[in-house]
Protein backbone atom coordinates (compact mmCIF):
# COMPACT_ATOMS: atom_id res chain seq x y z
CA UNK A 1 0.00 0.00 0.00
CA UNK A 2 1.37 3.51 -0.97
CA UNK A 3 1.80 5.92 1.18
CA UNK A 4 -1.17 8.47 0.10
CA UNK A 5 -3.39 5.02 0.74
CA UNK A 6 -1.74 4.82 4.46
CA UNK A 7 -2.48 8.41 5.27
CA UNK A 8 -6.12 8.41 4.30
CA UNK A 9 -6.27 5.71 6.81
CA UNK A 10 -4.54 7.99 9.76
CA UNK A 11 -6.46 10.94 9.04
CA UNK A 12 -9.68 8.79 9.38
CA UNK A 13 -8.30 7.17 12.42
CA UNK A 14 -9.29 4.06 11.12
CA UNK A 15 -7.55 0.48 10.01
CA UNK A 16 -6.60 -0.57 6.93
CA UNK A 17 -9.20 -2.65 5.73
CA UNK A 18 -12.42 -1.17 6.83
CA UNK A 19 -15.51 -1.68 5.58
CA UNK A 20 -17.46 0.63 3.52
CA UNK A 21 -19.88 1.92 6.57
CA UNK A 22 -17.38 2.58 9.26
CA UNK A 23 -15.99 4.70 6.68
CA UNK A 24 -18.75 6.95 6.13
CA UNK A 25 -19.79 6.77 9.51
CA UNK A 26 -16.47 7.97 10.48
CA UNK A 27 -16.45 10.42 7.52
CA UNK A 28 -19.86 12.03 8.98
CA UNK A 29 -18.26 11.99 13.05
CA UNK A 30 -15.25 14.23 11.21
CA UNK A 31 -17.45 16.28 9.59
CA UNK A 32 -18.60 17.68 12.12
CA UNK A 33 -15.28 18.97 13.55
CA UNK A 34 -13.87 19.82 9.52
CA UNK A 35 -16.75 21.92 8.91
CA UNK A 36 -15.89 23.45 5.23
CA UNK A 37 -16.57 26.68 6.27
CA UNK A 38 -14.55 26.64 9.30
CA UNK A 39 -11.79 24.54 8.50
CA UNK A 40 -11.56 24.32 4.84
CA UNK A 41 -7.73 23.16 4.94
CA UNK A 42 -9.10 20.11 7.00
CA UNK A 43 -12.38 19.55 5.11
CA UNK A 44 -9.95 19.14 1.85
CA UNK A 45 -7.98 16.92 3.47
CA UNK A 46 -11.07 14.58 5.38
CA UNK A 47 -12.59 15.06 1.56
CA UNK A 48 -9.80 13.30 0.12
CA UNK A 49 -8.82 10.41 2.58
CA UNK A 50 -12.52 9.76 2.78
CA UNK A 51 -12.37 9.30 -1.29
CA UNK A 52 -9.29 7.78 -1.34
CA UNK A 53 -10.25 5.10 1.46
CA UNK A 54 -13.92 4.30 -0.12
CA UNK A 55 -11.75 3.12 -3.59
CA UNK A 56 -9.37 1.19 -2.20
CA UNK A 57 -12.17 -0.60 -0.05
CA UNK A 58 -13.92 -1.43 -3.46
CA UNK A 59 -10.78 -2.20 -5.21
CA UNK A 60 -9.93 -4.57 -2.34
CA UNK A 61 -13.35 -6.24 -2.53
CA UNK A 62 -13.63 -6.65 -6.09
CA UNK A 63 -10.08 -7.92 -6.49
CA UNK A 64 -10.81 -10.66 -3.76
CA UNK A 65 -14.35 -11.56 -5.59
CA UNK A 66 -12.29 -12.47 -8.89
CA UNK A 67 -9.80 -14.43 -7.21
CA UNK A 68 -12.41 -16.84 -5.19
CA UNK A 69 -13.70 -17.43 -8.45
CA UNK A 70 -13.63 -21.34 -8.49
CA UNK A 71 -12.29 -22.72 -11.91
CA UNK A 72 -14.56 -24.96 -14.27
CA UNK A 73 -13.32 -28.75 -13.98
CA UNK A 74 -13.59 -30.65 -17.33
CA UNK A 75 -15.90 -33.54 -17.26
CA UNK A 76 -14.05 -36.90 -17.90
CA UNK A 77 -16.00 -39.56 -19.89
CA UNK A 78 -17.55 -42.19 -18.10
CA UNK A 79 -16.93 -45.15 -20.75
CA UNK A 80 -12.99 -44.58 -20.77
CA UNK A 81 -11.33 -46.88 -17.99
CA UNK A 82 -8.24 -44.70 -18.24
CA UNK A 83 -9.75 -41.76 -17.38
CA UNK A 84 -10.40 -42.56 -13.80
CA UNK A 85 -6.43 -42.47 -13.21
CA UNK A 86 -5.79 -39.42 -15.77
CA UNK A 87 -5.18 -35.44 -14.33
CA UNK A 88 -8.16 -33.50 -14.66
CA UNK A 89 -8.64 -31.28 -17.31
CA UNK A 90 -8.91 -27.69 -15.70
CA UNK A 91 -9.64 -24.78 -18.18
CA UNK A 92 -7.81 -21.74 -17.25
CA UNK A 93 -9.88 -18.33 -15.80
CA UNK A 94 -10.01 -15.23 -18.28
CA UNK A 95 -7.54 -12.53 -17.37
CA UNK A 96 -9.29 -9.25 -16.10
CA UNK A 97 -6.59 -7.96 -17.14
CA UNK A 98 -6.02 -9.17 -20.64
CA UNK A 99 -9.71 -8.78 -21.26
CA UNK A 100 -9.47 -4.54 -20.10
CA UNK A 101 -6.70 -4.22 -22.48
CA UNK A 102 -8.52 -5.64 -25.37
CA UNK A 103 -11.64 -4.04 -24.90
CA UNK A 104 -9.44 -0.58 -25.26
CA UNK A 105 -7.82 -1.32 -28.04
CA UNK A 106 -8.69 0.93 -30.78
CA UNK A 107 -10.96 2.57 -28.14
CA UNK A 108 -12.73 6.32 -29.19
CA UNK A 109 -14.85 8.34 -27.12
CA UNK A 110 -18.00 7.21 -28.76
CA UNK A 111 -17.31 3.80 -27.96
CA UNK A 112 -17.02 4.38 -24.20
CA UNK A 113 -20.37 3.26 -23.08
CA UNK A 114 -21.08 0.12 -25.15
CA UNK A 115 -17.04 -1.21 -23.97
CA UNK A 116 -18.60 -0.53 -20.25
CA UNK A 117 -21.68 -2.45 -21.00
CA UNK A 118 -19.14 -5.20 -22.37
CA UNK A 119 -16.65 -5.10 -19.02
CA UNK A 120 -19.59 -5.52 -17.11
CA UNK A 121 -20.66 -8.33 -19.17
CA UNK A 122 -17.06 -10.17 -19.33
CA UNK A 123 -16.72 -9.08 -15.15
CA UNK A 124 -13.95 -6.99 -15.67
CA UNK A 125 -14.90 -3.05 -14.65
CA UNK A 126 -12.42 -2.71 -12.29
CA UNK A 127 -9.83 -3.74 -14.49
CA UNK A 128 -11.13 -1.75 -16.84
CA UNK A 129 -11.52 1.39 -15.06
CA UNK A 130 -8.56 1.30 -13.95
CA UNK A 131 -6.80 0.72 -17.33
CA UNK A 132 -8.76 3.57 -18.97
CA UNK A 133 -6.99 5.68 -16.04
CA UNK A 134 -4.01 5.08 -17.11
CA UNK A 135 -4.62 5.28 -20.74
CA UNK A 136 -6.25 8.53 -20.04
CA UNK A 137 -2.91 10.33 -18.40
CA UNK A 138 -0.67 9.07 -21.63
CA UNK A 139 -0.36 12.06 -24.31
CA UNK A 140 -2.11 10.36 -26.97
CA UNK A 141 -5.63 9.47 -25.03
CA UNK A 142 -8.59 11.80 -25.76
CA UNK A 143 -8.56 12.66 -22.78
CA UNK A 144 -11.09 15.65 -21.97
CA UNK A 145 -13.83 13.46 -23.84
CA UNK A 146 -12.83 10.56 -21.65
CA UNK A 147 -12.73 12.28 -18.24
CA UNK A 148 -16.44 14.17 -19.31
CA UNK A 149 -17.49 10.33 -19.51
CA UNK A 150 -15.48 9.05 -15.91
CA UNK A 151 -17.28 12.20 -14.43
CA UNK A 152 -21.06 11.64 -15.54
CA UNK A 153 -20.72 7.71 -15.61
CA UNK A 154 -18.17 6.44 -13.32
CA UNK A 155 -18.15 9.65 -10.57
CA UNK A 156 -14.26 10.27 -10.82
CA UNK A 157 -13.20 12.88 -8.53
CA UNK A 158 -16.37 12.54 -6.03
CA UNK A 159 -16.88 10.67 -2.88
CA UNK A 160 -18.82 8.10 -5.75
CA UNK A 161 -15.18 7.25 -7.32
CA UNK A 162 -14.45 3.65 -7.39
CA UNK A 163 -11.07 3.33 -9.30
CA UNK A 164 -7.67 4.38 -7.12
CA UNK A 165 -6.16 7.28 -7.83
CA UNK A 166 -3.27 9.12 -6.55
CA UNK A 167 -2.89 12.82 -5.23
CA UNK A 168 -0.35 13.10 -8.53
CA UNK A 169 -2.61 11.79 -10.89
CA UNK A 170 -5.95 13.62 -9.38
CA UNK A 171 -4.00 16.97 -9.81
CA UNK A 172 -2.87 16.26 -13.20
CA UNK A 173 -6.51 15.28 -14.82
CA UNK A 174 -8.23 18.17 -12.83
CA UNK A 175 -6.06 20.37 -14.21
CA UNK A 176 -7.04 19.27 -17.99
CA UNK A 177 -10.74 19.70 -17.01
CA UNK A 178 -10.02 23.72 -15.30
CA UNK A 179 -7.80 24.30 -18.53
CA UNK A 180 -11.34 23.16 -20.59
CA UNK A 181 -13.49 24.92 -18.53
CA UNK A 182 -11.57 28.05 -18.41
CA UNK A 183 -10.51 28.29 -22.48
CA UNK A 184 -14.35 27.69 -23.12
CA UNK A 185 -15.41 30.39 -21.30
CA UNK A 186 -12.76 33.08 -22.06
CA UNK A 187 -13.70 32.13 -25.66
CA UNK A 188 -16.83 32.68 -25.50
CA UNK A 189 -16.19 36.40 -23.23
CA UNK A 190 -13.93 37.59 -26.52
CA UNK A 191 -16.43 36.83 -28.73
CA UNK A 192 -19.13 38.68 -26.41
CA UNK A 193 -21.78 35.57 -26.74
CA UNK A 194 -23.15 36.82 -23.76
CA UNK A 195 -25.54 33.61 -23.90
CA UNK A 196 -23.05 31.47 -24.71
CA UNK A 197 -21.07 32.38 -22.01
CA UNK A 198 -24.44 31.29 -19.52
CA UNK A 199 -24.69 28.58 -21.11
CA UNK A 200 -21.16 27.01 -20.69
CA UNK A 201 -21.27 28.67 -17.21
CA UNK A 202 -24.05 26.04 -16.70
CA UNK A 203 -22.73 23.29 -18.74
CA UNK A 204 -19.55 23.43 -16.24
CA UNK A 205 -21.00 24.80 -13.50
CA UNK A 206 -23.75 21.43 -13.13
CA UNK A 207 -20.91 18.74 -13.01
CA UNK A 208 -20.08 16.53 -10.24
CA UNK A 209 -16.82 17.03 -10.10
CA UNK A 210 -17.11 21.12 -9.42
CA UNK A 211 -19.43 20.22 -6.02
CA UNK A 212 -17.12 19.76 -3.53
CA UNK A 213 -16.66 23.44 -1.65
CA UNK A 214 -13.13 24.05 -2.80
CA UNK A 215 -13.72 23.47 -6.14
CA UNK A 216 -16.57 25.33 -6.41
CA UNK A 217 -14.86 28.66 -5.01
CA UNK A 218 -11.64 27.98 -7.40
CA UNK A 219 -14.49 27.81 -10.29
CA UNK A 220 -16.27 30.77 -8.69
CA UNK A 221 -12.75 32.87 -8.27
CA UNK A 222 -12.03 31.59 -12.07
CA UNK A 223 -14.76 33.19 -13.37
CA UNK A 224 -14.80 36.45 -11.43
CA UNK A 225 -10.92 36.86 -13.12
CA UNK A 226 -12.20 36.16 -16.52
CA UNK A 227 -15.04 38.67 -15.98
CA UNK A 228 -12.88 41.24 -14.72
CA UNK A 229 -10.58 40.65 -17.61
CA UNK A 230 -13.02 41.55 -20.31
CA UNK A 231 -14.92 44.08 -20.62
CA UNK A 232 -17.25 42.70 -23.12
CA UNK A 233 -20.56 41.55 -21.61
CA UNK A 234 -23.26 43.70 -19.95
CA UNK A 235 -25.05 44.21 -16.91
CA UNK A 236 -27.18 41.44 -17.70
CA UNK A 237 -25.27 38.61 -17.62
CA UNK A 238 -23.44 39.85 -14.91
CA UNK A 239 -27.15 40.05 -12.83
CA UNK A 240 -27.90 36.09 -14.33
CA UNK A 241 -24.10 34.46 -13.23
CA UNK A 242 -24.84 36.08 -9.80
CA UNK A 243 -28.20 34.94 -9.09
CA UNK A 244 -26.53 31.27 -10.53
CA UNK A 245 -24.15 31.70 -7.46
CA UNK A 246 -26.19 33.51 -5.06
CA UNK A 247 -23.89 36.02 -4.83
CA UNK A 248 -24.54 39.46 -3.18
CA UNK A 249 -23.20 41.79 -0.58
CA UNK A 250 -25.38 40.40 2.12
CA UNK A 251 -23.52 36.95 2.37
CA UNK A 252 -20.42 38.62 1.84
CA UNK A 253 -19.84 38.02 -1.79
CA UNK A 254 -17.26 35.91 -3.36
CA UNK A 255 -13.74 35.53 -3.25
CA UNK A 256 -11.54 37.70 -3.98
CA UNK A 257 -12.95 40.41 -2.48
CA UNK A 258 -11.24 43.09 -4.77
CA UNK A 259 -12.61 41.30 -7.67
CA UNK A 260 -15.78 41.29 -6.34
CA UNK A 261 -15.84 45.12 -5.58
CA UNK A 262 -14.45 46.28 -9.17
CA UNK A 263 -16.89 43.80 -10.90
CA UNK A 264 -19.96 45.55 -8.77
CA UNK A 265 -18.67 49.36 -9.44
CA UNK A 266 -18.42 48.83 -13.31
CA UNK A 267 -21.69 46.93 -13.22
CA UNK A 268 -22.84 50.47 -11.13
CA UNK A 269 -20.44 52.44 -14.13
CA UNK A 270 -22.29 50.57 -16.69
CA UNK A 271 -26.12 50.83 -15.57
CA UNK A 272 -25.51 54.86 -14.81
CA UNK A 273 -24.16 54.83 -18.61
CA UNK A 274 -27.02 53.30 -19.98
CA UNK A 275 -29.56 55.16 -17.97
CA UNK A 276 -28.02 57.98 -19.16
CA UNK A 277 -28.23 56.82 -22.79
CA UNK A 278 -31.41 56.16 -22.59
CA UNK A 279 -32.25 59.68 -21.10
CA UNK A 280 -30.60 61.12 -24.36
CA UNK A 281 -32.26 58.77 -26.83
CA UNK A 282 -35.79 59.10 -25.85
CA UNK A 283 -35.17 63.20 -24.93
CA UNK A 284 -37.91 65.61 -25.73
CA UNK A 285 -38.64 68.75 -24.03
CA UNK A 286 -39.61 69.96 -20.54
CA UNK A 287 -39.47 66.52 -19.19
CA UNK A 288 -36.48 66.70 -16.59
CA UNK A 289 -33.07 68.44 -16.77
CA UNK A 290 -31.34 65.34 -16.50
CA UNK A 291 -32.94 64.12 -19.49
CA UNK A 292 -31.62 67.87 -21.03
CA UNK A 293 -28.04 67.64 -20.13
CA UNK A 294 -27.68 63.70 -21.38
CA UNK A 295 -29.10 65.17 -24.74
CA UNK A 296 -26.73 67.88 -24.92
CA UNK A 297 -23.49 66.04 -23.42
CA UNK A 298 -24.40 62.76 -25.21
CA UNK A 299 -25.58 63.64 -28.23
CA UNK A 300 -23.40 64.64 -31.52
CA UNK A 301 -25.27 67.99 -32.19
CA UNK A 302 -24.00 70.63 -34.50
CA UNK A 303 -23.30 73.68 -33.05
CA UNK A 304 -26.95 75.57 -34.56
CA UNK A 305 -28.62 72.49 -32.43
CA UNK A 306 -26.68 73.25 -29.43
CA UNK A 307 -26.90 77.05 -29.76
CA UNK A 308 -30.92 76.10 -30.53
CA UNK A 309 -31.27 73.54 -27.43
CA UNK A 310 -29.53 76.00 -25.20
CA UNK A 311 -31.68 78.82 -25.45
CA UNK A 312 -34.44 77.03 -24.24
CA UNK A 313 -32.54 75.70 -20.97
CA UNK A 314 -33.19 76.93 -17.16
CA UNK A 315 -31.22 77.16 -14.44
CA UNK A 316 -31.90 73.53 -13.28
CA UNK A 317 -31.12 72.37 -16.84
CA UNK A 318 -27.17 74.22 -16.84
CA UNK A 319 -27.01 72.66 -13.10
CA UNK A 320 -28.00 69.40 -14.07
CA UNK A 321 -24.89 69.33 -16.99
CA UNK A 322 -22.52 70.41 -14.50
CA UNK A 323 -23.21 67.49 -12.34
CA UNK A 324 -23.31 65.09 -15.50
CA UNK A 325 -19.47 66.62 -16.26
CA UNK A 326 -18.63 66.23 -12.27
CA UNK A 327 -19.81 62.31 -12.98
CA UNK A 328 -18.23 61.71 -15.96
CA UNK A 329 -14.81 63.40 -15.25
CA UNK A 330 -14.28 62.24 -11.52
CA UNK A 331 -16.64 59.16 -10.87
CA UNK A 332 -16.66 57.55 -14.69
CA UNK A 333 -13.34 58.54 -16.70
CA UNK A 334 -13.38 55.09 -18.25
CA UNK A 335 -16.59 56.23 -19.85
CA UNK A 336 -14.86 59.17 -21.47
CA UNK A 337 -13.64 57.32 -24.52
CA UNK A 338 -17.54 57.07 -24.73
CA UNK A 339 -18.76 60.42 -25.31
CA UNK A 340 -18.48 62.17 -28.65
CA UNK A 341 -17.26 65.76 -27.14
CA UNK A 342 -13.43 65.88 -26.09
CA UNK A 343 -14.05 69.10 -23.66
CA UNK A 344 -16.87 68.48 -21.72
CA UNK A 345 -17.43 71.86 -20.35
CA UNK A 346 -17.89 73.26 -23.69
CA UNK A 347 -21.78 73.59 -23.14
CA UNK A 348 -20.39 76.31 -20.79
CA UNK A 349 -19.93 78.66 -23.37
CA UNK A 350 -23.23 78.19 -24.06
CA UNK A 351 -24.60 79.01 -20.73
CA UNK A 352 -26.00 82.71 -20.07
CA UNK A 353 -24.60 84.19 -16.88
CA UNK A 354 -25.36 86.74 -15.09
CA UNK A 355 -23.54 89.70 -14.24
CA UNK A 356 -21.32 89.11 -10.64
CA UNK A 357 -21.49 91.96 -7.98
CA UNK A 358 -18.15 92.12 -8.12
CA UNK A 359 -18.14 93.50 -12.30
CA UNK A 360 -19.83 96.55 -10.93
CA UNK A 361 -17.21 97.14 -8.09
CA UNK A 362 -15.31 96.77 -11.00
CA UNK A 363 -17.42 99.05 -13.26
CA UNK A 364 -17.48 101.62 -10.09
CA UNK A 365 -13.60 101.49 -9.74
CA UNK A 366 -12.57 102.01 -13.41
CA UNK A 367 -14.63 104.87 -13.85
CA UNK A 368 -13.49 106.18 -10.79
CA UNK A 369 -9.74 105.91 -11.56
CA UNK A 370 -10.88 107.33 -14.77
CA UNK A 371 -12.37 110.33 -13.35
CA UNK A 372 -9.61 110.85 -11.21
CA UNK A 373 -7.20 111.04 -13.96
CA UNK A 374 -9.19 113.00 -15.50
CA UNK A 375 -9.32 116.12 -13.04
CA UNK A 376 -5.72 115.33 -12.34
CA UNK A 377 -3.52 118.47 -12.66
CA UNK A 378 -1.90 121.34 -10.08
CA UNK A 379 -4.60 122.41 -8.80
CA UNK A 380 -6.03 119.06 -7.88
CA UNK A 381 -5.39 119.15 -3.89
CA UNK A 382 -7.13 122.53 -3.50
CA UNK A 383 -10.31 121.19 -4.67
CA UNK A 384 -9.86 117.56 -3.30
CA UNK A 385 -13.29 117.27 -2.35
CA UNK A 386 -15.16 118.53 -5.67
CA UNK A 387 -13.26 116.15 -6.95
CA UNK A 388 -13.90 113.60 -4.77
CA UNK A 389 -17.63 114.26 -4.53
CA UNK A 390 -17.41 114.09 -9.06
CA UNK A 391 -15.73 110.84 -9.14
CA UNK A 392 -17.98 109.28 -6.67
CA UNK A 393 -21.15 110.64 -8.14
CA UNK A 394 -20.12 109.82 -11.68
CA UNK A 395 -19.08 106.28 -11.15
CA UNK A 396 -22.31 105.47 -8.92
CA UNK A 397 -24.16 107.12 -11.93
CA UNK A 398 -22.37 104.89 -14.21
CA UNK A 399 -22.33 101.49 -12.46
CA UNK A 400 -27.00 102.19 -12.91
CA UNK A 401 -26.72 102.89 -16.76
CA UNK A 402 -24.12 99.41 -16.81
CA UNK A 403 -26.83 97.59 -15.01
CA UNK A 404 -29.43 98.74 -17.75
CA UNK A 405 -27.19 97.97 -20.26
CA UNK A 406 -26.05 94.57 -19.12
CA UNK A 407 -29.79 93.51 -18.57
CA UNK A 408 -30.75 94.71 -22.36
CA UNK A 409 -27.52 92.97 -23.77
CA UNK A 410 -27.82 89.86 -21.55
CA UNK A 411 -31.67 89.77 -23.21
CA UNK A 412 -30.17 90.51 -26.62
CA UNK A 413 -26.63 88.30 -26.60
CA UNK A 414 -28.35 84.64 -27.31
CA UNK A 415 -29.81 85.82 -30.40
CA UNK A 416 -25.95 86.44 -31.57
CA UNK A 417 -24.56 83.17 -29.59
CA UNK A 418 -23.90 81.26 -32.81
CA UNK A 419 -21.83 84.71 -34.83
CA UNK A 420 -20.36 84.85 -31.44
CA UNK A 421 -19.33 81.61 -31.00
CA UNK A 422 -17.38 81.13 -34.37
CA UNK A 423 -15.64 84.67 -34.08
CA UNK A 424 -14.65 83.69 -30.63
CA UNK A 425 -12.65 80.42 -32.06
CA UNK A 426 -10.97 82.37 -34.69
CA UNK A 427 -9.98 85.45 -33.00
CA UNK A 428 -9.48 84.39 -29.21
CA UNK A 429 -6.34 81.56 -28.83
CA UNK A 430 -7.01 78.68 -27.80
CA UNK A 431 -4.66 78.84 -24.71
CA UNK A 432 -6.46 81.59 -23.53
CA UNK A 433 -9.63 79.97 -23.37
CA UNK A 434 -9.58 76.32 -23.28
CA UNK A 435 -13.26 75.58 -22.27
CA UNK A 436 -14.51 78.23 -24.79
CA UNK A 437 -16.16 80.28 -21.61
CA UNK A 438 -14.96 83.83 -23.03
CA UNK A 439 -16.93 85.05 -26.06
CA UNK A 440 -15.50 87.90 -28.04
CA UNK A 441 -19.41 89.60 -28.04
CA UNK A 442 -21.00 88.66 -24.76
CA UNK A 443 -17.81 89.76 -23.36
CA UNK A 444 -16.16 92.56 -25.31
CA UNK A 445 -19.26 94.51 -26.14
CA UNK A 446 -19.60 95.14 -22.22
CA UNK A 447 -16.07 96.28 -21.84
CA UNK A 448 -16.31 98.14 -25.34
CA UNK A 449 -19.17 100.87 -24.53
CA UNK A 450 -17.46 101.64 -20.96
CA UNK A 451 -14.71 102.62 -22.95
CA UNK A 452 -16.93 104.88 -24.96
CA UNK A 453 -17.00 107.86 -21.75
CA UNK A 454 -13.79 107.52 -20.84
CA UNK A 455 -11.85 108.15 -23.90
CA UNK A 456 -13.54 111.52 -24.56
CA UNK A 457 -13.05 112.52 -21.10
CA UNK A 458 -9.13 111.85 -21.17
CA UNK A 459 -8.79 113.30 -24.53
CA UNK A 460 -10.45 116.41 -23.41
CA UNK A 461 -6.54 117.10 -22.00
CA UNK A 462 -4.75 115.44 -24.33
CA UNK A 463 -5.16 113.07 -27.35
CA UNK A 464 -2.10 111.11 -25.87
CA UNK A 465 -3.05 111.03 -22.22
CA UNK A 466 -6.69 109.48 -24.22
CA UNK A 467 -4.04 106.68 -25.87
CA UNK A 468 -2.41 105.75 -23.12
CA UNK A 469 -5.57 105.49 -21.15
CA UNK A 470 -7.09 103.48 -23.26
CA UNK A 471 -4.16 101.35 -23.83
CA UNK A 472 -3.99 100.78 -20.19
CA UNK A 473 -7.80 99.63 -20.05
CA UNK A 474 -7.89 97.21 -22.83
CA UNK A 475 -4.50 96.00 -21.79
CA UNK A 476 -5.25 95.06 -18.16
CA UNK A 477 -8.34 92.98 -19.84
CA UNK A 478 -6.18 91.25 -22.50
CA UNK A 479 -4.11 90.31 -19.78
CA UNK A 480 -6.49 88.97 -17.46
CA UNK A 481 -6.36 86.12 -20.36
CA UNK A 482 -3.02 84.71 -18.93
CA UNK A 483 -3.20 82.06 -16.46
CA UNK A 484 -2.59 82.62 -13.06
CA UNK A 485 -2.20 81.60 -9.81
CA UNK A 486 -4.29 82.48 -6.75
CA UNK A 487 -2.52 83.71 -3.89
CA UNK A 488 -1.85 81.04 -0.79
CA UNK A 489 -3.35 81.76 2.62
CA UNK A 490 0.56 82.24 4.15
CA UNK A 491 1.99 85.11 5.06
CA UNK A 492 1.22 88.16 7.18
CA UNK A 493 3.14 91.16 5.86
CA UNK A 494 1.16 93.77 4.67
CA UNK A 495 2.02 93.68 0.92
CA UNK A 496 0.66 90.13 0.88
CA UNK A 497 -2.37 90.95 2.66
CA UNK A 498 -2.90 93.90 0.34
CA UNK A 499 -2.62 91.31 -2.81
CA UNK A 500 -4.95 89.08 -1.52
CA UNK A 501 -7.32 91.25 -0.93
CA UNK A 502 -6.88 93.24 -4.74
CA UNK A 503 -7.29 89.26 -6.03
CA UNK A 504 -10.77 88.43 -4.01
CA UNK A 505 -11.99 91.40 -5.21
CA UNK A 506 -10.89 91.67 -9.15
CA UNK A 507 -8.87 88.73 -9.83
CA UNK A 508 -6.12 90.39 -10.86
CA UNK A 509 -2.55 88.76 -12.06
CA UNK A 510 0.67 90.11 -11.49
CA UNK A 511 0.92 91.33 -14.93
CA UNK A 512 -2.51 93.21 -14.81
CA UNK A 513 -1.18 95.18 -11.68
CA UNK A 514 1.70 96.43 -13.14
CA UNK A 515 0.30 97.91 -16.50
CA UNK A 516 -2.62 99.27 -14.25
CA UNK A 517 -0.07 101.22 -12.16
CA UNK A 518 2.19 102.00 -14.80
CA UNK A 519 -0.51 103.61 -16.34
CA UNK A 520 -2.07 105.62 -13.90
CA UNK A 521 1.74 106.88 -12.74
CA UNK A 522 2.25 107.88 -16.39
CA UNK A 523 -1.19 109.88 -17.18
CA UNK A 524 -0.72 111.42 -13.15
CA UNK A 525 2.73 112.73 -14.77
CA UNK A 526 1.81 113.92 -18.03
CA UNK A 527 -0.90 115.86 -15.85
CA UNK A 528 1.10 117.35 -13.45
CA UNK A 529 4.77 117.74 -14.48
CA UNK A 530 4.00 118.75 -17.78
CA UNK A 531 0.57 120.98 -18.07
CA UNK A 532 2.37 123.40 -20.88
CA UNK A 533 2.72 119.99 -23.08
CA UNK A 534 -0.56 118.73 -22.49
CA UNK A 535 -2.36 122.00 -22.71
Amino acid sequence: MSDVIDDCWSVLALAPGADERSIRRQYARLLKVHRPDEDPEGFQRLREAYEQALAQTRWEMEREEVEAAPAPIAPVAAHEPSAVFAEPLVEAAPDPLQQALALLDGLVPAQLDSRWQQARTQGCESAFEYQLLQYCLSDDAPRLAILHWAVQARGWFTPWQTVPMTAYQADELLGSLWHACHGELQAQLVAGDERGVYACLQTWGGQAWLEPFDRREQFQAMLLELLHEHDTWGHGLFEHVCQYFNWSDDNGGPKPAYLWQALNERCQRDAWFAHQQALAEQWHWNIKPEGNAAYLLLRPLELKQQVALAQGFSEADWTACEQLTQDLLYRYPELLDQVPHRDLYFWRKLAPRPMHPRSYLRVMSTMLVAILLWMAGPGFFDSLQNVLIAAVVGSLLTVQLSSVFMRLWQWFSPSLLALDLRLSEWLIPPWANPHGERLLLRHGVPRLMLALPIYPMLAGTHALIAVVGMVGYFGVGLLGLLPYTPPSGEGSGVVHKAWRALHELYEFNWAQVALLVATVVVVVWWQVQLPEFVS
